[in-house]
């Protein structure tokens, strides 16, 4: 009897390779556009997370802290994983903040001087056919891509489930195994020598 390791391809991911992401940032000339991309490329943050870098989150040569999100249709500063928005701290620009559209574009929907994701996602998107990439990446894609860099380098699971802000474990776990198939092919080798 042979062990096979089960199949944990997971359709709805699609994640670029580091030849094709480099590809993208070289046809991305919109610096806004190439700073979010290297928050989710290279931290792993969400999208909101990345329209809400701050110079402020900067705690250290190496550590980036994120402490807020631009949430939703309102465009406003707001804690990481809300649900509900206190619409008191509107349209006020917070110190530090890297990615605002004050003098670029207008302040759009109810005077926020944040940009929209529509607006990265129309920028990705233009970006995308400049560089001949037909694949369906979205710009979560790239969040995609810096957890399996992490995984293939070999930084535990439980570090990378940390870093991308996941409730527990388990997220990580489901979302990215199949991008660990080499422990399951180690554990059904020993179990077929032993068997």
């Amino acid at each position: 009897m042979d062990a096979t390791p089960p199949d944990h391809q997971r359709k709805d991911i699609v994640i670029p390779t580091l030849e094709e992401l480099n590809l993208i940032r070289h046809h991305a000339h919109d610096e806004d556009l190439r700073l979010v991309m290297e928050m989710m490329s290279g931290c792993g943050l969400r999208n909101g997370e990345a329209h809400a870098t701050n110079v402020n989150g900067l705690v250290s040569q190496d550590v980036y802290r994120i402490n807020d999100q631009i949430h939703g249709r309102q465009r406003v500063p707001a804690p990481l994983c809300i649900r509900r928005v206190c619409f008191r701290v509107l349209h006020q620009v917070r110190a530090g903040y890297l990615l605002t559209n004050g003098g670029r574009g207008g302040a759009g929907v109810g005077g926020s001087p944040y940009y929209s994701g529509n607006t990265f996602r129309h920028k990705w998107q233009k970006v995308l056919r400049a560089a001949g990439i037909t694949a369906g990446y979205t710009m979560y894609s790239l969040r995609h891509f810096f957890a399996s860099h992490c995984l293939a380098m070999g930084i535990p699971i439980t570090d990378v489930a940390e870093w991308m802000g996941h409730k527990s474990i388990e997220v990580t776990y489901r979302s990215y195994r199949h991008l660990m198939p080499s422990s399951i092919g180690r554990a059904a080798k020993l179990l077929d020598t032993g068997i």
